[in-house]
């Protein structure tokens, strides 16, 4: 989305550009673990311990002091406004008002913060929202999804914006393909899932019901095995259809750069596909960590599908909902905001 947005500005004469700080593993193993305690979504006992805070703080000053240098974007001279992304960066915004005091800055947060929990005393949520709001409160507008729960009452109304989540019909993900080409990136999911060992995709003799989502604790990848055997079964019951006629399940994903729970998510949904439960329809289930530049492929999985699925349990919900419904896709989707 972000490429896509800096491609629109340059296009637009907008003097724009966006800054990735230098990676570390270990940081974003801190970042994932902040994101999921206030989502809600982490082992009770995980804690952000002094440590990680510490070395998190020295994360962001080393690369802070990069921009700030002399003829660097934070420098005095350089950007008219920044914007400072979610929870990984929070730290910035400190370093840059005490450079340019002037400077306007704008924090997005698009996560979803379990705000009855970031003021239960003493609970991991708290902890880690007083540590970042220390350093956010500083911003001078602070922008979330229009959802009440998402916003701890912290934030002051005056600094508060909304911003829904938005699908651009133009990107990739989104664009209608010729059908020719839509079977050419159909076949590539198909090559991928040979090379990978995974069950035959055998679209299009047997519809699909997708799953596109990270594959991640908050996306409630279990729930939908689950669901998928259950109403394996009562299809199977209701003696409407053949065993070739029951749609096969794909669950399609990738882990972002900085997302170390990538990798363990996908085993733990391998080997619950293995579980006596599901092993019966093993060779119906199909689970792909697919490369990261596969918007066009997404696409085409999307356009294809029966039915979409959308069984998150925190975050992230509307944008795969609101790309079924532009394709023409029936959703099925977890109610989680209730």
């Amino acid at each position: 989305m972000r490429h896509a947005l800096i491609r629109f500005l340059t296009a637009l004469d907008v003097d724009v550009a966006w800054y990735v700080p230098n990676p570390s593993p270990s940081i974003f193993r801190t970042m994932k673990n902040n994101h999921n305690i206030l989502q809600g979504v982490a082992a009770p006992d995980l804690r952000l311990t002094q440590q990680a805070k510490d070395q998190f703080d020295a994360w962001i000053l080393k690369n802070g002091l990069r921009w700030t240098a002399e003829g660097r974007p934070l420098a005095p001279g350089g950007i008219d406004i920044a914007f400072i992304d979610d929870p990984q960066m929070p730290g910035l915004i400190p370093l840059i008002k005490n450079v340019r005091p002037e400077l306007p800055i704008v924090y997005r947060s698009h996560i979803e913060i379990r705000s009855d929990l970031v003021h239960v005393k003493g609970s991991p949520q708290e902890e880690v929202w007083k540590y970042l709001w220390n350093n956010i409160q500083l911003a001078d507008l602070f922008i979330s999804h229009p959802v009440s729960k998402f916003v701890p009452s912290d934030v002051p109304i005056e600094k508060l914006a909304l911003l829904g989540a938005a699908t651009d019909w133009l990107d990739g993900l989104n664009k209608d393909l010729h059908p020719w080409d839509s079977q050419f990136y159909m076949g590539e999911f198909w090559n991928l899932c040979t090379k990978e060992k995974m069950a035959e995709l055998k679209w299009p003799q047997q519809d699909y019901i997708v799953q596109i989502a990270r594959f991640d604790p908050s996306k409630g990848i279990p729930n939908v095995i689950d669901s998928y055997a259950r109403f394996h079964v009562m299809l199977k019951e209701s003696g409407r259809v053949t065993e070739a006629e029951v749609p096969q399940l794909l669950i399609c994903g990738h882990g972002a750069v900085d997302d170390p729970d990538a990798s363990i998510i996908y085993d733990q949904v391998m080997n619950l596909v293995n579980l006596p439960d599901y092993k019966v329809y093993q060779s119906d289930i199909i689970v792909m960590r697919l490369p990261r530049v596969t918007n066009v492929l997404l696409d085409a999985l999307m356009a294809n599908a029966k039915i979409a699925l959308q069984l998150s349990l925190r975050e992230g919900f509307e944008v795969k909902v609101s790309e079924a419904l532009h394709a023409g896709i029936p959703v099925v989707a977890s109610r989680t905001l209730d």
